[in-house]
C-alpha cells in the first residue's frame, strides 16, 4: 500500500532480520517520510543481543547488510531440529564464511560477462 507511513513491529526479536528488512519494505512506498518501529517483548528488551540485533537492523537500511549480519550470527538453521529452518551445513563450506562466497560470486560474474574465460586461469588465479 503505497500510502502506508508507519509500521510497528511487536515482538521483532522473534524475527530474523532478514524478515525484518522485508517487513519494512511495506511503508514508505509513497513521497511521505515513513517510519517502521521494532519492539521486542517486554521479557526481551533488556537482552543486550536482542538490542544490539534490532539496533543494528535500525542502522542498516541494506538488505544483504542485514541478512549477513543475521546469518553470522544465528547461523543457517536446521532442516531437522529445533533451531530455525535452512539449509545444513556443507561439507566443504560454511555459510558464514563470507570471503568464500565473494570469491565465489568474483568468479561467476567473470563466467557470465564472457563465456570464453579460462576456467583454469580463474580457478589458479582467484582460488589460491
Amino acid at each position: 500500500m503505497p500510502q502506508a507511513t508507519v509500521m510497528i513491529i511487536e515482538d521483532a526479536h522473534r524475527f530474523g532480520l532478514a524478515q525484518l528488512h522485508q517487513l519494512r519494505g511495506r511503508v514508505g512506498r509513497g513521497e511521505i517520510e515513513s517510519y517502521c518501529f521494532v519492539i521486542p517483548s517486554r521479557n526481551e528488551e533488556g537482552n543486550p543481543e536482542v538490542v544490539d540485533r534490532l539496533k543494528y537492523f535500525a542502522s542498516h537500511p541494506s538488505g544483504f547488510d542485514v541478512a549477513q549480519y543475521d546469518l553470522e550470527r544465528r547461523g543457517p538453521g536446521e532442516v531437522y531440529g529445533l533451531k530455525q529452518s535452512g539449509i545444513p551445513q556443507f561439507k566443504i563450506a560454511s555459510l558464514t564464511d563470507i570471503e568464500m562466497f565473494k570469491r565465489a560470486k568474483s568468479v561467476a560474474k567473470e563466467l557470465v560477462k564472457d563465456d570464453n574465460v579460462d576456467l583454469d586461469y580463474i580457478l589458479n588465479n582467484i582460488f589460491r
